[in-house]
Parts: C-alpha cells; structure tokens; sequence
C-alpha cells in the first residue's frame, strides 16, 4: 500500500485566519522505511502574515530562509532534497503533479495530529484526501498519559533521534519512521 506521509508549518493554529508557510510529502510503501518520493514547497506569497503567538520564535529561520529567497539570494535550505519556491496559488498544479508523477492516485494519507494538516489543505488543494488516515501517535500512548504524545515524545519512546524540530520534511520524515517502527 502507498501512502504520502504530510506535514505542514503554519503561521498559527486557525486554517481561516493563519497561513501554511512550507509544506512536505513523502510518498511511501508500507513496510519501507525508504521514501519513494519527497517533495518540499516553501510559500513565498507576498503577504502580510497573520502570526500566532509562538510562530516568530518557532519558524525564525523559515522566515530568514523565505525572505533570503525574495532577496534573490540562494536559501539556507532547512532539509534535504530540493525545495520548491511557490506561491500558495500554485500548490494544487504542483501537489496534483508530485502525485501523478508517482502514480498516486488514491491519497491515504499519514501524520503527526494530521487532521489539524488537512483542515488548512484541503482549503489550497482540490486533490481529495482519503477518510482514512494513519496517525502513528496510537502506538506511543501510555497508561500514565493524560494526552495523546506529542511528536518529540513518541520519537522518544520510539529511540528516533530527531533533530530539524519543526520544519515539515524533518517532521515528515520522524512520522515515517514512527509508523515503521511501530508496524515492521
């Protein structure tokens, strides 16, 4: 089975009034801990943001690595593999590409709190998301917990080092790995 593992880094935490700043997918086969495909777009839309109360601090070099870009200067790239400098306006062409390009069809898709992705998504993309999703927070609960784990504490308990802490490719990939872990 094929699924695209998804992250997203926003200015805050309300779809209607916050932005996505970067975007990742990583199409991968179940039982591989190999991505097939990985794909990293940055939005580089000329806009004045709506930013909540952590998101200076939190994507401090996201928005040094976005204004580097509109400088004309070449980005500190936060990841591996190449990044995609778009505006929003055109994540649906590119998003709907990536996926034909590797014969993604039918998009079941995997997450760290990944409906929280979805509900700003699905307002800047037409492609139509599975109902059904893997979230491998599940495998990380504990009897003690008085909340579902957060992603640093499932790799933990998982003994995934993680490091990139909020940016969506480093993100994406720790949510791989969970999933792996828990499933191979």
């Amino acid at each position: 089975m094929r699924y695209i593992v998804i992250d997203i880094e926003t200015t805050g935490l309300d779809p209607d009034k916050n932005q996505i700043l970067e975007v990742a997918a990583i199409i991968a086969e179940w039982g591989s801990k190999t991505p097939v495909a990985a794909l990293r777009c940055v939005f580089v839309d000329e806009i004045e943001y709506t930013i909540g109360r952590y998101c200076m601090k939190m994507h401090r070099a996201l928005f040094d690595e976005i204004e580097s870009w509109r400088a004309g200067a070449e980005p500190n790239h936060r990841g591996s593999g190449s990044t995609q400098y778009i505006p929003t306006s055109e994540f649906d062409a590119v998003f709907r590409a990536f996926l034909a390009e590797h014969g993604v069809d039918k998009v079941i898709v995997a997450g760290k709190s990944v409906t929280f992705d979805l509900s700003f998504l699905t307002l800047i993309t037409g492609v139509r998301f599975s109902k059904r999703i893997l979230d491998p927070t599940i495998f990380f609960i504990r009897p003690e917990d008085t909340a579902p784990p957060d992603l640093a504490t499932c790799c933990s308990r998982a003994g995934i080092e993680w490091s990139n802490r909020h940016t969506a490719l480093s993100d994406a990939m720790a949510v791989l790995e969970l999933i792996c872990h828990a499933t191979i």
